[in-house]
């Protein structure tokens, strides 16, 4: 649709059964305001089309003045309100991809948490070998740490080995593994 065409349906041509008045020309040119916007809403210009004011008030509030001319009220709120509903648009759209960054969390997770487990498991395979092969608790744990070290993991560590051993109640005398020394 060319601009000639856009003008008749403005101006009540466009062929539809509803009557409209004819239109007024704007009492402001409606280019500067869509091709230079900068220089009317900008304060600083010399001929703003906008004037702001901003006065104190009680606490920590301030008064916002707008002087708009007669003629722009009804672009001006037509602006807002569409600014508003951008920012309602652009508002879902964040919270949808933030939800989706959150099930990419949680697949991270549940990622962590499969390493955490496969780790346990390795150790305490480790360890209960070791023992059933009669070593001493110290000495399983020390060949256990060593076995992780030969594979060279990350977590391969006394403290880590130590950790997982007792948070899988493997120093515990009912656990069918305790060896005393």
């Amino acid at each position: 649709m060319d601009r000639c065409e856009l003008q008749k349906l403005i101006e009540g041509g466009g062929g539809g059964a509803v009557e409209r008045p004819a239109a007024r020309p704007l009492p402001f040119d409606i280019e500067r305001i869509l091709c230079d916007i900068n220089s009317g809403f900008n304060p600083l210009h010399d001929n703003p089309l906008i004037r702001f004011r901003v006065m104190g008030a009680k606490g920590d509030f301030v008064f916002l003045t707008l002087a708009v001319p007669k003629g722009m009220l009804r672009v001006f709120t037509s602006l807002l309100d569409n600014l508003g509903a951008f920012f309602r648009f652009m508002d879902n759209k964040t919270r949808g991809v933030l939800i989706q960054e959150k099930l990419a969390d949680l697949a991270e997770i549940e990622k962590a948490r499969k390493v955490q487990t496969d780790f346990s498991e390795k150790v305490c395979s480790f360890y209960d070998g070791f023992i059933a092969h009669g070593f001493p608790r110290k000495e399983a744990v020390k060949r256990t740490n060593w076995a992780l070290k030969d594979e060279k993991h990350p977590w391969a560590n006394r403290d880590s080995v130590l950790d997982v051993l007792r948070a899988a109640g493997r120093f515990k005398k009912g656990s069918g593994v305790y060896v005393k020394k």
